[in-house]
């Protein structure tokens, strides 16, 4: 059972506390688990029996409590606290005499009602809202047990008593109302992390004849060490290049430390062998906490006997803050940045790009996350292949990506170079507003775009046809056409068509040049470039000059939309609001026609564009495998 103050964490028996006494300040209000909080409690230790538990613990959530005189004041813990109470008693009536207690500050009655549940009534129950919750509790347990045996039960009991522990966490010298007010009103949990702090700053970790100044001076060392890694995990530039944006706790160590736990690094396997040697921590949210509290424990004697003390710098947070600074030392390099940036976008294993790392120089180990890279893209790497048909054009989002990465790594390689600038940074791809506006949990996402839509696509009405010829006049190539479309735009709605030829026809026409690519020939890498789907929605199968409003708008800050053609100003009358979005590099060169040394049509994406963009594509990615074979076909 703690005692001292110095024990800040421990994972503590039920069997240990059952004749302590606990109090439950007036701040905290009163038991209110409902029925289903008390059977998800009973299923989760079942399935804990029923998988069997030599050397095994399942672990309650952490009670968080303080020291009074002859008691432990609840900070957080209590409807836990309390449920397990109920659960004793119903287990086995005589242990109640010996069962630890649960006094009310303001709740005297609560009190008595709790020890005596099992024998209270229904009717009884709606004096008090505590007394209901309490009531429904014990009624939930005795249903849960009607069909188990005795001997069921029996486990049950002898499980609870010794093998499901609570996570005891005493907070240091800190106001007990702060912490609560930390832990439910602001709903900011207790992470693994912190409970994993307290086992690294508790001075029972060191030896009891260090000098009280020098512990000071390492526990010290190790906070503002803690604090310098969160704070430059909180930041979304570091953290997205190595982590997608899910992600749910308050605190982004955790990672580490589950990293940690993941590649087993203190050595802990039961089963050298054994794939699944991690099931000795369990499958909760507390396993890593387990395991770094297993590994303390473990090094317990050798802190007693070494007066010298446990050197937690080089035994343990040398190895969380090791895994730290190989994210520095990628993310300080720009090569190594963009192509691990790459790979984590493409679900590679950050585990196993670390092992990578720790078995290579750094020449073979870009080598190797070279040939990661390769796979990625396999499935787009042929330039001049058709897609959907059979194959999807999604298929090219890695390969889309790669060269926008490839570009800002070529771009600063030039810029290193240069005696003009010297060495820094001329443009870093953005992995974190790529991820931020490709969220597919806000129903967002990357997505291949055609370049020049198939003509006529989506024009189910006069107004989106109007659109559509009037922002392509600069592509007519001759004046019989151009009145036809005038005629076309000049039209009212209510008018009746006054010549048989469909806007159809008129692109057909159009694009019938040689100039521009067939639609046949549209399902190619030369005409797709990687957009958000947010945007893809906006403009849909817009014609090139529209879609290049919009993507250059986005660069200032604004979302645009055409909304009509205007018979009065002879214009296109454009909407305009705020809606900044992040454009990729290499998709805003597209659209500026920045691949094309003297573009012949800046209102439409012609055949030389696209030629001169599907080289620009083979020359960055050459390197890892794409094929620009001749197709003569493709040429036609």
């Amino acid at each position: 059972m703690p005692e001292s103050p110095k024990e800040k964490i421990k994972l503590v028996p039920i069997k240990e506390i059952l004749n302590e006494k606990f109090y439950i300040p007036e701040y905290q209000r009163g038991y209110r688990w409902t029925s289903r909080e008390v059977t998800d409690l009973l299923n989760d230790i079942a399935e804990f029996i029923n998988n069997g538990r030599p050397g095994q613990t399942y672990c309650l959530q952490p009670l968080v409590v303080k020291r009074l005189d002859a008691s432990w004041e609840v900070i957080d813990g209590q409807q836990r606290l309390t449920t397990i109470k109920i659960l004793l008693d119903f287990l086995d009536p005589a242990i109640r005499p010996k069962s630890y207690e649960i006094k009310y500050a303001t709740r005297n009655k609560s009190e008595d009602f709790l020890n005596s549940v099992r024998i209270r009534t229904d009717e009884e129950a709606k004096a008090n809202i505590d007394f209901y919750y309490m009531r429904q509790a014990c009624k939930t347990i005795e249903k849960w047990f009607e069909a188990k045996d005795e001997g069921t039960k029996s486990e049950f009991f002898n499980t609870l008593n010794s093998d499901v522990k609570f996570i005891w966490y005493e907070p240091a010298d800190e106001n007990p109302i702060n912490v609560f007010t930390r832990l439910n009103i602001g709903k900011i949990p207790l992470t693994d992390s912190e409970l994993i702090k307290a086992l690294f700053l508790n001075q029972s970790n060191f030896a009891s004849a260090a000098n009280p100044a020098e512990i000071r001076l390492q526990q010290q060392e190790i906070a503002a060490e803690w604090d310098k890694i969160e704070y430059t995990l909180q930041n979304d530039e570091f953290w997205l290049f190595i982590h997608d944006t899910e992600w749910h706790k308050p605190t982004r160590i955790d990672f580490i430390f589950d990293l940690a736990f993941e590649q087993d690094k203190l050595g802990l396997k039961i089963d050298k062998t054994g794939v699944q040697w991690q099931n000795q921590f369990g499958h909760d949210e507390h396993r890593t906490f387990r395991y770094f509290y297993k590994y303390f424990e473990d090094n317990k004697k050798d802190i007693a006997a070494n007066n010298q003390g446990f050197n937690l710098r080089d035994n343990c947070w040398r190895k969380i803050k090791n895994y730290f600074y190989i994210f520095e030392e990628w993310y300080n390099n720009f090569e190594l940045y963009h192509y691990i940036g790459f790979l984590m976008e493409q679900k590679n294993k950050i585990g196993d790009l670390i092992e990578k790392w720790e078995k290579n120089n750094k020449h073979d180990f870009i080598g190797a996350i070279k040939d990661e890279i390769r796979k990625a893209i396999d499935g787009c790497s042929n330039l001049n292949k058709q897609y959907e048909s059979g194959t999807p054009k999604s298929k090219c989002v890695p390969l889309l990506l790669l060269f926008n990465i490839q570009t800002a790594i070529n771009q600063n390689k030039k810029l290193f170079e240069s005696e003009k600038y010297g060495i820094g940074a001329f443009y870093r791809f953005p992995f974190h507003l790529f991820k931020k506006e490709g969220n597919k949990k806000n129903g967002k996402g990357w997505e291949v775009e055609h370049i020049a839509s198939h003509a006529g696509d989506d024009l189910e009405d006069l107004n989106k046809q109007k659109i559509y010829l009037a922002s392509m006049l600069s592509s007519v190539p001759n004046d019989k056409l151009k009145e036809q479309i005038d005629k076309f735009l000049s039209q009212d709605k209510s008018e009746k068509r006054q010549y048989d030829v469909s806007v159809q026809d008129i692109m057909a026409e159009i694009e019938s040049q040689d100039k521009f690519i067939p639609d046949d020939k549209k399902d190619y890498i030369w005409n797709f470039t990687l957009l958000d789907s947010a945007t893809n929605e906006e403009y849909q199968n817009a014609p090139f000059p529209i879609k290049r409003i919009c993507i250059l708008a986005k660069e200032r800050g604004k979302k645009v939309s055409v909304q009509a053609w205007n018979n009065e100003t002879r214009k296109l009358d454009i909407y305009e609001e705020d809606g900044i979005a992040f454009v990729p590099v290499c998709t805003r060169a597209v659209f500026t026609k920045t691949y094309t040394h003297v573009p012949d049509n800046l209102g439409a994406w012609t055949k030389s564009d696209a030629e001169a963009y599907k080289k620009a594509i083979y020359d960055t990615l050459k390197e890892f495998g794409v094929t620009d074979n001749e197709d003569k076909e493709l040429q036609k």
